[in-house]
């Protein structure tokens, strides 16, 4: 409705390496269909014609090809996202911390701090005309009717873990983001969407004429710090697309998110006023824009029209 621009590319696949994957594909293959699921189980030769760009020299024994899937690009889609929030009257306070949140029957109050980076290149890398209105020094104090907390592990230290009883640890993930290799003669180098390799723990994903690779998933402790090997990132990419990218302006990153003990996502009330909006896993985006309208109706004293009594908080108390 907004027409968004998110760089997206449709079609998914999904490389099996060995029989064992195999087997195991085809043994859930109706379950699956039967459950809704539009997958198809492909052969190597097919796999390789949807995806021109994988290399003949990698082990393949076959594909799931998920045709309602696809790629896109997340961060543009939220700035753009935040463009129209803005055009309707949102407000947005960047280089803010929450320091607390406390209820009194009544409403919340919440403090909070601008806490503005102190390099000069972060600022003007982050920073844009019209972003956020200046604000005091010192901590602030404000009152709202309800605040949905979607700041990932940070959200234990305002909500309280041995009151709330939740649970979190730490998800880590590291990508790389590289410009694509265009050769007139070689136009099909790089993937032509998105392919996942269960084996490597490795996604990668066209996102209009980059390539971005994730993986390195781990679980840890929510204070625990991880060293991030991009190296593995970039041999997983030679392994399926040989010379697809360009090595220069290559974008490096690594993530921390929450997750629950059962892998569900957090969505729901914690205390009156009080929403979370936690532990999406490695679905953020793709769970983004469901949680929020569900979320919406909720706050507004609606019936949401899915139930999510299944991902309230309350099961983890």
């Amino acid at each position: 409705a907004l027409g968004l621009d998110d760089e997206s590319t449709s079609g998914l696949l999904v490389g099996l390496v060995d029989a064992k994957r195999l087997a195991a594909a085809q043994a859930l293959l109706q379950r699956w269909q039967t459950l809704g699921l539009a997958v198809e189980l492909l052969g190597p030769q097919q796999a390789r014609e949807r995806e021109p760009g994988l290399s003949d020299q990698a082990a393949l024994v076959g594909a799931l090809a998920l045709p309602g899937g696809g790629t896109g690009n997340p961060r543009l889609f939220a700035q753009q996202l935040r463009q129209q929030a803005q055009r309707l009257g949102a407000g947005f306070r960047f280089h803010t911390t929450v320091r607390a949140i406390a209820a009194d029957g009544t409403g919340l109050t919440l403090r909070h701090e601008h806490t503005p980076p102190t390099s000069a290149a972060t600022r003007s890398a982050e920073s844009e005309p019209g972003d956020t209105l200046p604000q005091a020094l010192g901590p602030q104090d404000e009152r709202f009717d309800a605040v949905v907390l979607c700041n990932g592990l940070d959200a234990l230290a305002l909500i309280g873990p041995r009151r709330s009883g939740l649970v979190l640890a730490a998800h880590h993930e590291a990508s790389v983001t590289v410009p694509l290799r265009l050769l007139e003669a070689h136009p099909e180098l790089g993937p032509k969407a998105g392919w996942i390799d269960p084996s490597r723990g490795l996604a990668i994903a066209r996102t209009g004429q980059r390539v971005r690779v994730s993986g390195g998933l781990a679980i840890t402790g929510t204070k625990a710090r991880r060293m991030p090997d991009f190296e593995a990132l970039h041999r997983g990419l030679q392994h399926w697309f040989p010379g697809s990218v360009l090595h220069q302006q290559v974008q490096q990153g690594q993530s921390r998110r929450a997750v629950c003990p059962d892998g569900l996502p957090l969505v729901g009330s914690s205390k009156p006023g009080l929403w979370l909006n936690l532990s999406p896993g490695g679905c953020g985006w793709g769970l983004a824009c469901g949680a929020a309208q569900v979320l919406a109706q909720q706050v507004a004293g609606g019936e949401p029209a899915l139930d999510i009594a299944a991902l309230a908080p309350q099961r983890l108390a």
